[in-house]
Parts: C-alpha cells; structure tokens; sequence
C-alpha cells in the first residue's frame, strides 16, 4: 500500500544543507517559549556502548556494534544539491522512559534538540497532520480515517487469528468523568454488573478514535493534569469483553504511532529511520498482513505508511526482499526463540518519508517490541547518528 497522505502544501521552513564535516542543522521550533537548537546538542549526549543496552539478543547487539563500527550509509533520493553519499556511525542515545511519550522524546534526543520537551513535539505533531489532513481530497482522508479506525476502533468481529486481545480507544473529557460515574452507578443500581455498565456509558458518551479529527485530541493527550481528554481502554477477547482500564488517574498518554512518526519526518523534512530487531513480531506480521489482505486487529504499528509504491527499483526490490524475509522470521520463531536468523539480517531500518521534500540528513530510532499486541505496544529510544567519512560501499556496514 502507498502513503495515505498525500504531499503537504504547507511545511515548515526548508533546512539547509551542511557539509556532512559538521553536524546536520535544525530548525528551530515555535513552542511556548522562544527555542533555540544547535548542532552541538547531538555531542552533549552521552552515547551507551551496545555491549550495556538492555532487551537485546546476543547477536543483534553484536550486529548493532558492527553497525557502529562501519557505519549505515545514506543517499539523497532525489537533490542533487546533496552529497553523493552519507555515513552515520550509530550509537544508542539511552534509555527512555516509557511514559507513553517514548516516540516523542526520543526523537528529541535523536534530533539533539535543547530546551524542548516531548509534549512539545507532540503538539507540533498534531498541528502537522491537521494542517496536512486539511488539503488533502476527500479519498485520502477517508483512507487516513479507515486505517486510524483499523487501529483504535477495529472490528471485534475479525482480527482473532493474530491475537487473543484487541483494544478500543475512547476519549472521556475530564470535565465529564464525574458525570460518567454517576451514569454507571444508574446502570449498576438497576442490576447491571459494573464493568458492562462501564462499557455501555462509555460507547455511548465518549468519543471513539476513528477518524482524523478524533486521532488529533488522542494525539494530544500526554497524560498530564492539563489534558483536555482521559483515555478509556476497552480490552476484548473473541469471547467478549475482558476488562477496562479507566484510567482514573489521568496518567495514560497516547502512544506514537506511524502516522505520528509520517508527520514527524514532514514536519522536520526528514527521512526517519526506525530500526528494528526481528523478535518484533507484531511488526513482522503486519507488515506481511496489510499487503496481502489478511485480516487483522488493532496493533500498534500497522506499516501502512511505511513502503510507498514511489520508491525506485532498489528500494522495490528490497521491499520484496523484506517480506520474503519476513515470512521466514515467522517460520523460524514460529518452531521457538532459539531458532534465530542469520546475525546480519536480525536488525533492518524501516524507512519513514516526509511527504514533501527532504532538506536534511535523517535521524534515527530504535524500536524494542514489547509482545504487547494493544495499539502502542512498541518502546521507541534514540539512536545517535554520529557522521563518519564516506567511505566506499563494500565497507560500510548497511546502505539505507
């Protein structure tokens, strides 16, 4: 499947392009405060050497360090104003918490911004996709709302051959939570056992996560006191309903999902990289699943956004590549964790494309499944993209 959105008339200011000498420039973000970043902000990060990183089998963190060693090597795709080619030596930027701002805060430390948080990425995330979603023609915004319909509000009657939970997004405003409560308390005086209570008034009342507009409130929510809405979570078996987090303490924040991650790379006019470890196989099967059908439930990072169809004959004939790959992970870890591929191909890069032009070099993330089958159930951290000398291709250690 292509893109879901089409290309951004409006966009932020174009970066400009710096020898690969110095570090690559930002712009400069228009939060709350007047911020300021600079290049030197990727070497105040202190990089975490592979052999310390936690969550990794042996032979990808063996696989990360060669990466670090002999460095990922990137084209412009397009410009010619660009070098003909980039190094990046690959280093992990440290552990993030996983407060559901992971996505956010970890491309602020890729990006090597000072002075902004991740609410502040968040929120300019959002005003992107609205701006975007605004211009685009009604098809593609009924595309962008089937697939964020797919992934927060997904049909319980399909999707069970995956996975035995699936989850439903709802968007209680905090003004009305007392308000809920007493409704439920109505249903459950009347005889009716609280959690179907607690369903029933909050399908009825709440807004469900189904199109753009309603994906934009969900977005927003940092799971901060100042949030305008709660999240409701919903938790289903094929056999019904399972349980319901009301999230009474306001604390659940949106996690980051690939039409965040889209809106990020236009934002900035970058080509985000997302690495990946093939013990992610929530990713592993989405992938394979969107392109040939199959039906399928709301897991976080439904790769719908991932693989334009514009890529060149290279790219395409890695896109194949990957899901001949792919297809055999599953077979492998389908017969038990110890059956392992080979070590070179156990981490790969997903490519993210701005959908308008790109003017800087691309940052990196790395992407730790969590075996959680719900809508953000992956771990996002940085990677720091460290420029290296360009050195010929049979030397480096992944060409993007």
């Amino acid at each position: 499947m292509g893109k879901l959105i089409c290309d951004s008339t409006t966009s932020s200011p174009v970066i400009p392009w710096r020898d690969p000498t110095s570090a690559p420039s930002l712009d400069q973000l228009d939060v709350d405060q007047s911020t300021t970043t600079t290049a030197t902000a990727i070497a105040t990060i202190k990089p975490t050497a592979w052999e310390h990183v936690s969550g990794l089998e042996d032979q990808q963190r063996r696989q990360l360090q060669r990466l670090y060693t002999k460095g990922v090597l990137w084209k412009h795709p397009e410009s010619q104003d660009f070098p003909p080619a980039v190094v990046f030596r690959l280093s992990h930027g440290g552990d993030v918490e996983a407060d559901g701002n992971c996505l956010f805060t970890a491309s602020m430390r890729a990006m090597g911004l000072i002075g902004v948080s991740g609410r502040d990425l968040r929120r300019r995330t959002v005003r992107r996709f609205l701006e975007d979603i605004g211009s685009v023609a009604d098809l593609e915004r009924d595309l962008i709302g089937g697939a964020i319909k797919h992934m927060y509000s997904p049909d319980l009657g399909s999707g069970w051959g995956v996975h035995v939970v699936q989850e439903v997004k709802l968007l209680a405003k905090k003004e009305d939570r007392k308000g809920l409560d007493l409704a439920i308390d109505e249903l459950v005086h009347l005889g009716m056992q609280r959690e179907l209570a607690a369903e029933s008034i909050y399908k009825e009342r709440c807004i469900a996560v189904d199109d753009g507009l309603s994906w934009a409130k969900y977005m927003s929510i940092s799971g901060c006191p100042d949030d305008e809405y709660d999240i409701i979570t919903l938790q289903y078996t094929e056999e019904g309903l399972l349980t319901i987090d009301e999230n009474r303490d306001g604390h659940a924040a949106a996690f980051g999902d690939d039409i965040a991650i889209e809106c990020l790379a236009t934002e900035f006019k970058r080509e985000i990289y997302v690495s990946c470890d093939v013990t992610s196989m929530t990713l592993a099967l989405h992938i394979i699943m969107i392109d040939v059908g199959i039906g399928h439930n709301s897991i976080a990072n439904v790769v719908f956004v991932l693989f334009p169809k514009k890529h060149n004959v290279d790219r395409s004939r890695r896109y194949n590549a990957l899901q001949e790959y792919l297809l055999e992970t599953l077979l492998v870890q389908a017969h038990g964790s110890d059956a392992m591929v080979d070590e070179e191909n156990c981490v790969f890069f997903l490519p993210h494309r701005p959908r308008s032009e790109i003017c800087s070099p691309p940052f990196f993330l790395f992407m730790k499944g969590t075996g959680w089958c719900g809508a953000g159930g992956d771990h996002y951290e940085p990677l720091i993209a460290h420029l290296s000398s360009p050195i010929s291709l049979e030397k480096v250690g992944l060409v993007l």
